[in-house]
């Protein structure tokens, strides 16, 4: 096995992974989507490090180090990548624990390791719940602290050292980035001394004079937090082999410029390029750069991200992909890239998706995109760009989790969501012509009649809808897909309707195959609320008297594919089958008890051909949905089921079907790692799709190969 790059990560759930890559890994972040080659990524190792969550790590030169509310600091030796120690799930590594560190009543938040310059002794450094930076440096096979750096007046929240630089006079140095939520930035360099220090000296006297001459201006001048600088030289006694070294450490710049506290700090990987990237919750990210190697003066060259605002927390934390690419990401769980090109930095396409777990998924009528739903709050579309699948727009953005979306018509959607309505939301205009500029719909569509876009009003849960005297240029100017803050603020769907009828919050949403008809159901402990509530897809008025049959909360409803059956299953370990009548209406046709299986039923004739499956299906694992897909040009039928680990199955049958047969098990590391949610086959005659959705809060879209 090549081994070609590993990494570690965490939870926060008191155990690290170690992972170790075999071959064709990635094509790496500058391919837009981030696609992974993930068949070739594998967990090495899983590490119970601490009692507590794990709070901050990192990796350096063969050891890692590990942080923890636990109030300890562990490092651990990195065991060679021995390729000979192989197993079925990747490589086997066993790691020995090196040191404790007790941090007191701090635990860890920021960490960061270096070497120091001209030598192989390692640097650490450690931003605990406080505002000092601790720095240890290894002696033998241990650690011990050297110097705790003052200057910050809250927690320091990110650390970083830079690369080796070096400067005109030849002296090597390296420079340690400091980001704390007082909203500064301080630069600490760290080079070696010109003498040795065997003891103090007066100028040690002066420095102590000089700190507590400076710690009374801030006692007078408390209002000016985080801004108060000491030029003490922090002195580190360090031996390399035979020889001693001495290095001092110094405040090089403070550098003041986010509205709000700082999450991240990162040296663009560079030699000699002192240009350092910040990210902060006041949704900013700024590069900063000193005018040449030796120069203390450091000026803030660019900024990106949101002016002005903090939209959902800013960002947490930025990183660079490569010299002429930036990225920074948010609490919500998205990204927004940046490329210099022709001396200018320019937004590109990043990563986004749900950062909770989506319960919904629809396809669009003829399959030109689909919808999911999710506890993040937000509803979403997804569409085919340039050969692979993007975020369009953000339908809706709610205050309550969005539970299950379903299409209408190819331009209108009803959703529910952690409450009692159900709401219906139409196109506007922007979004007609921006699928028509991606190829999603035809380009001769009038959208006069429709309003340009929508937004949500202060304290609303509704989304508006917008004229086009009330709308930036922008909404009807795009050429591409919607970046990250394009998606979060112009993309919104008018909501036209809201329909009304459950006493509890919704649970479930179905639409029939015609669109004519709308399904919802809703939590419930008594028969009188465990009931199907049909309503008129036009007038959104109630249709018929509520299907009764179930004791609890009804958890799925669906209807079949030519809308002549609505089944339902509940928390009460029961189905039920409701068939259509003369007059349009449905009636009670049979019910049947819940099972550990997944059982295929025939519906075709009257209820005796229901009293025994057609076929039985054992799952490993318990399944959580299934789909089946249109009959095949060969005459089988597919089905695909989703189990509670994450996997998907793949069955395939022929009348009468009766005898099904695996044909496809995707395996773990191209699918879900939590419980599928819903499955939902593209309805298209331009292959064969099968998209996803997950506790794991991802949504995925298969191509399948037969």
């Amino acid at each position: 096995m090549d081994m070609l790059l590993a990494f570690v990560s965490s939870l926060g759930d008191q155990m690290p992974f170690w992972w170790g890559t075999m071959k064709d890994f990635f094509t790496s972040i500058t391919d837009k989507i981030n696609h992974l080659n993930s068949s070739s990524v594998a967990p090495c190792a899983q590490i119970k490090t601490h009692s507590h969550a794990v709070s901050a790590l990192v990796e350096h030169d063969g050891i890692i180090v590990t942080g923890s509310s636990d109030m300890k600091l562990k490092l651990w030796n990195l065991p060679e990548l021995d390729n000979t120690n192989e197993s079925s799930g990747g490589l086997i590594l066993e790691f020995t624990q090196k040191q404790v560190i007790d941090t007191g009543k701090r635990f860890p938040i920021a960490l960061a390791m270096s070497k120091l310059p001209g030598t192989s002794v390692q640097l650490l450094a450690v931003g605990l719940t406080d505002t000092k930076i601790r720095v240890f440096v290894a002696s033998g096979s241990q650690f011990a602290e050297a110097a705790v750096l003052q200057g910050h007046e809250d927690w320091i929240k990110a650390l970083d050292f830079s690369l080796l630089y070096t400067a005109e006079d030849g002296i090597s140095y390296i420079t340690l980035a400091s980001g704390s939520q007082d909203g500064t930035i301080r630069l600490w360099d760290i080079r070696q001394a010109p003498e040795a220090v065997d003891k103090p000296t007066k100028g040690d006297l002066d420095d102590q004079l000089l700190d507590a001459f400076e710690a009374s201006l801030g006692e007078v001048g408390a209002e000016e937090t985080g801004r108060q600088i000491s030029m003490k030289q922090h002195i580190v006694k360090v031996t390399d082999g035979e020889r001693a070294y001495n290095f001092h450490i110094t405040l090089d710049a403070l550098l003041i410029g986010h509205d709000a506290g700082v999450t991240d700090v990162t040296w663009m990987p560079s030699p000699n390029s002192r240009i350092l990237l910040s990210t902060s919750v006041d949704s900013s990210v700024i590069l900063w750069s000193s005018s040449d190697s030796t120069s203390q003066i450091w000026t803030n060259r660019y900024r990106f991200g949101d002016v002005g605002g903090q939209r959902l927390g800013g960002f947490v934390g930025g990183l660079w992909v490569d010299a002429n690419q930036a990225v920074a990401f948010g609490w919500n769980g998205s990204f927004r890239r940046w490329n210099y090109v022709n001396d200018q930095w320019h937004e590109v396409q990043a990563v986004t998706g749900h950062s909770a777990p989506v319960h919904g998924i629809d396809w669009e009528p003829s399959g030109r995109y689909f919808i999911s739903a999710s506890l993040d709050q937000t509803v979403r579309i997804h569409g085919p760009v340039e050969d692979r699948w993007t975020e369009i727009a953000r339908a809706q953005t709610h205050g309550y989790d969005c539970i299950q979306a379903c299409f209408l018509s190819d331009l209108r959607f009803a959703s529910i969501s952690d409450e009692k309505v159900a709401r219906v939301f139409d196109a506007p205009g922007a979004f007609v012509r921006l699928a028509s500029v991606l190829g999603l719909r035809s380009t001769d569509e009038d959208v006069s009649a429709r309003p340009v876009a929508a937004n949500v009003p202060p304290l609303g849960l509704s989304n508006k809808a917008l004229s086009e005297d009330n709308v930036e240029q922008s909404v009807n100017s795009l050429e591409r897909a919607p970046y990250e803050a394009e998606l979060a603020s112009v993309t919104l769907w008018p909501e036209i309707e809201k329909i009304f009828g459950h006493g509890y919050e919704s649970i479930s949403l179905a639409v029939s195959r015609s669109k004519a008809l709308i399904a919802t159901t809703c939590k419930a402990t008594t028969a009188k609320h465990a009931v199907v509530r049909l309503y008129d897809s036009q007038s959104f008025k109630p249709f018929g008297t509520p299907l009764e049959g179930h004791t609890l909360t009804i958890t799925r409803v669906a209807f079949s594919k030519d809308d002549e059956f609505i089944l339902a299953g509940g928390k009460d370990r029961t189905w039920h089958l409701w068939k259509r009548n003369e007059d349009g209406g449905y009636s009670n046709f049979i019910a049947g008890k819940g099972h550990a299986r997944v059982k295929i039923w025939d519906a075709t004739g009257d209820q005796s051909k229901l009293q025994k499956p057609l076929a039985n299906l054992k799952m490993e694992q318990p399944a959580t949905a299934a789909c089946f897909s249109s009959i095949q040009s060969d005459g089988r039928i597919l089905m695909a089921i989703g189990l509670e680990t994450g996997e998907v199955q793949i069955y395939a049958s022929e009348l009468p079907f009766e005898q099904w047969k695996l044909m496809l098990r995707f395996p773990p590391n191209v699918t879900h790692i939590d419980q599928i949610r819903q499955l939902a086959w593209r309805p298209s005659p331009e292959g064969l799709f099968l998209a996803s959705c997950s506790d794991d809060g991802s949504v995925r879209v298969m191509e399948i190969t037969q």
